[in-house]
């Protein structure tokens, strides 16, 4: 069951918000699996106020600081969700997808730009920073770590634009679950 919404950003889908209300409590009471997938959004939001209110980065440095500051606001409302998930069902396996390495993809006019301004390795140096977050204590929490997996690919071949992922990529998504879950393959 898939109840995303698109454009969504994390704080909409903490507990006592609409989407947490309508989207998550009405399904978790029985579900075995939950996958999350937040926080691509929150950072697209960052870039687009920044170069809005600041232009062109000249403290690049600051820049990537106040970004690894929203991939720490997301972890933490990805903690609020689980623990309120968790009450409402103990046993659901909570598995939570790390974006690919989007600095991989500088032949996308939008990656490419946010490469030019903040340097070759800034989205993955914020990625790094969500995968380093990310809560290690929480039992039957996955991470789904497509940055990792990215770092050998070409990822523009896996994207429909510039945060979502066209029919290879979701090929790519399903087998990285698969495998995050224990599966084998062949």
């Amino acid at each position: 069951l898939n109840v995303c919404k698109g454009g969504s950003t994390s704080p909409q889908w903490v507990p006592g918000t609409g989407y947490f209300r309508q989207a998550i409590i009405p399904h978790i009471g029985d579900a075995d699996l939950l996958i999350v997938s937040l926080g691509g959004n929150d950072v697209l939001e960052f870039v687009g106020r920044y170069i809005q209110s600041v232009g062109i980065p000249t403290d690049i440095d600051g820049a990537l600081s106040m970004a690894q500051g929203v991939v720490e606001g997301v972890v933490d409302n990805l903690t609020k969700m689980i623990v309120e998930i968790r009450t409402l069902n103990p046993n659901v396996d909570i598995a939570y997808l790390l974006y690919m390495d989007y600095s991989r993809a500088r032949e996308h006019q939008f990656w490419g730009l946010v490469v030019s301004f903040l340097g070759e390795d800034s989205v993955g140096q914020v990625l790094r920073a969500a995968r380093d977050a990310f809560p290690k204590d929480i039992p039957r929490l996955l991470l789904v770590d497509l940055f990792g997996r990215s770092q050998q690919l070409k990822v523009i071949d896996y994207l429909y634009d510039q945060l979502h992922m066209n029919d290879r990529g979701h090929v790519l998504y399903a087998e990285e679950v698969f495998e995050t879950l224990g599966g084998i393959r062949r």
